[in-house]
Protein backbone atom coordinates (compact mmCIF):
# COMPACT_ATOMS: atom_id res chain seq x y z
CA UNK A 1 0.00 0.00 0.00
CA UNK A 2 1.26 3.43 -0.93
CA UNK A 3 -0.10 6.32 1.29
CA UNK A 4 1.08 9.98 1.13
CA UNK A 5 1.76 11.43 4.42
CA UNK A 6 -0.19 14.29 6.15
CA UNK A 7 2.26 17.81 7.28
CA UNK A 8 1.65 16.46 10.82
CA UNK A 9 3.36 12.86 9.96
CA UNK A 10 5.93 14.11 8.09
CA UNK A 11 7.41 16.50 10.72
CA UNK A 12 6.93 13.26 13.13
CA UNK A 13 8.56 10.89 10.81
CA UNK A 14 11.74 13.19 9.92
CA UNK A 15 14.23 11.59 10.91
CA UNK A 16 13.11 8.72 8.61
CA UNK A 17 12.11 10.18 5.67
CA UNK A 18 15.64 13.07 6.14
CA UNK A 19 18.06 9.88 5.64
CA UNK A 20 16.12 8.24 3.27
CA UNK A 21 16.01 11.86 1.40
CA UNK A 22 20.04 11.87 2.37
CA UNK A 23 20.99 9.12 1.08
CA UNK A 24 18.99 9.37 -2.68
CA UNK A 25 19.70 13.19 -3.10
CA UNK A 26 19.77 14.29 -7.11
CA UNK A 27 22.96 14.70 -8.34
CA UNK A 28 22.56 18.49 -8.62
CA UNK A 29 21.91 18.88 -4.73
CA UNK A 30 24.24 19.20 -2.15
CA UNK A 31 22.95 17.79 1.29
CA UNK A 32 22.71 20.26 3.94
CA UNK A 33 20.87 20.57 7.05
CA UNK A 34 19.88 24.10 5.23
CA UNK A 35 18.55 22.22 2.37
CA UNK A 36 16.90 19.16 5.02
CA UNK A 37 15.78 22.30 6.41
CA UNK A 38 13.99 23.92 3.74
CA UNK A 39 12.74 20.62 1.98
CA UNK A 40 10.66 20.00 5.20
CA UNK A 41 9.43 23.57 5.60
CA UNK A 42 8.06 22.85 1.75
CA UNK A 43 6.69 19.17 3.26
CA UNK A 44 4.67 20.99 5.72
CA UNK A 45 3.19 23.44 3.83
CA UNK A 46 2.23 21.14 1.00
CA UNK A 47 4.59 22.20 -1.74
CA UNK A 48 6.30 19.04 -1.51
CA UNK A 49 4.73 15.49 -1.07
CA UNK A 50 5.96 12.63 0.84
CA UNK A 51 4.83 9.13 0.38
CA UNK A 52 5.27 5.62 1.94
CA UNK A 53 5.19 2.43 0.82
CA UNK A 54 4.10 -0.11 3.27
CA UNK A 55 3.69 -3.81 3.06
CA UNK A 56 2.92 -6.23 6.06
CA UNK A 57 3.23 -3.34 8.48
CA UNK A 58 6.64 -2.88 7.35
CA UNK A 59 7.65 0.45 5.34
CA UNK A 60 9.53 -0.62 2.31
CA UNK A 61 10.48 2.75 0.48
CA UNK A 62 9.76 6.35 0.93
CA UNK A 63 9.48 9.24 -1.86
CA UNK A 64 9.57 13.02 -1.95
CA UNK A 65 7.84 14.42 -4.97
CA UNK A 66 6.59 17.86 -5.95
CA UNK A 67 5.08 19.39 -8.77
CA UNK A 68 6.93 21.45 -11.89
CA UNK A 69 5.89 23.25 -14.60
CA UNK A 70 8.19 22.77 -18.12
CA UNK A 71 9.34 25.85 -18.63
CA UNK A 72 9.61 25.16 -22.36
CA UNK A 73 5.71 23.84 -22.79
CA UNK A 74 4.42 25.20 -19.49
CA UNK A 75 3.31 21.88 -18.88
CA UNK A 76 2.37 20.27 -14.97
CA UNK A 77 4.77 17.68 -14.13
CA UNK A 78 5.11 15.34 -10.78
CA UNK A 79 8.74 15.63 -9.96
CA UNK A 80 9.85 12.28 -8.16
CA UNK A 81 12.39 13.96 -6.21
CA UNK A 82 13.79 11.15 -4.11
CA UNK A 83 13.05 7.61 -3.76
CA UNK A 84 14.50 5.20 -1.37
CA UNK A 85 14.08 1.77 -0.40
CA UNK A 86 14.46 0.06 2.98
CA UNK A 87 14.05 -3.16 1.96
CA UNK A 88 13.65 -5.28 -1.38
CA UNK A 89 10.36 -4.38 -3.51
CA UNK A 90 8.48 -6.95 -5.59
CA UNK A 91 7.44 -5.23 -9.49
CA UNK A 92 3.77 -5.90 -8.11
CA UNK A 93 4.46 -3.64 -5.20
CA UNK A 94 6.06 -0.83 -7.68
CA UNK A 95 3.59 -1.06 -9.80
CA UNK A 96 1.18 -0.21 -7.77
CA UNK A 97 3.64 2.67 -6.41
CA UNK A 98 3.72 4.36 -10.00
CA UNK A 99 -0.13 3.76 -10.24
CA UNK A 100 -1.02 6.06 -7.15
CA UNK A 101 1.52 8.45 -8.04
CA UNK A 102 0.33 8.46 -11.82
CA UNK A 103 -3.15 8.91 -10.76
CA UNK A 104 -2.17 11.50 -7.91
CA UNK A 105 -0.58 13.42 -11.23
CA UNK A 106 -3.53 12.87 -13.02
CA UNK A 107 -5.96 14.64 -10.56
CA UNK A 108 -3.05 17.65 -10.46
CA UNK A 109 -3.23 18.26 -14.27
CA UNK A 110 0.06 16.78 -14.83
CA UNK A 111 1.03 15.46 -18.19
CA UNK A 112 3.71 13.08 -16.96
CA UNK A 113 5.54 11.68 -13.46
CA UNK A 114 9.27 12.43 -14.05
CA UNK A 115 11.85 11.33 -12.24
CA UNK A 116 16.19 10.34 -12.39
CA UNK A 117 17.86 7.84 -10.47
CA UNK A 118 21.76 5.83 -11.26
CA UNK A 119 20.10 2.86 -9.75
CA UNK A 120 20.14 0.03 -11.71
CA UNK A 121 16.87 -2.06 -10.30
CA UNK A 122 15.11 0.96 -10.57
CA UNK A 123 15.59 1.92 -14.46
CA UNK A 124 15.00 -2.23 -14.70
CA UNK A 125 11.92 -1.78 -12.94
CA UNK A 126 10.61 1.16 -14.25
CA UNK A 127 11.45 0.32 -18.22
CA UNK A 128 9.07 -3.03 -17.15
CA UNK A 129 6.30 -0.67 -16.14
CA UNK A 130 6.27 1.29 -19.19
CA UNK A 131 8.77 4.34 -18.33
CA UNK A 132 11.20 6.00 -20.81
CA UNK A 133 14.36 5.24 -19.92
CA UNK A 134 16.47 6.86 -23.08
CA UNK A 135 18.13 9.99 -21.78
CA UNK A 136 21.15 10.74 -19.58
CA UNK A 137 21.11 13.58 -17.00
CA UNK A 138 24.11 15.54 -17.36
CA UNK A 139 25.26 17.93 -14.71
CA UNK A 140 28.30 20.13 -14.13
CA UNK A 141 29.64 21.85 -11.31
CA UNK A 142 30.06 25.27 -11.22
Amino acid sequence: MVIRLTPDQCSSYWEDLSAGIKASMPPFSVVTEEGLNEILRKLLAEDMHAWVMIEDGNVLASAITSFQVDVGTGDNQLLIYSLFGYRFIKETSWKEGVKVLGDFAAMHKCKKVIAYTCVPRIIEVAKSLGASANYVFLHWEV
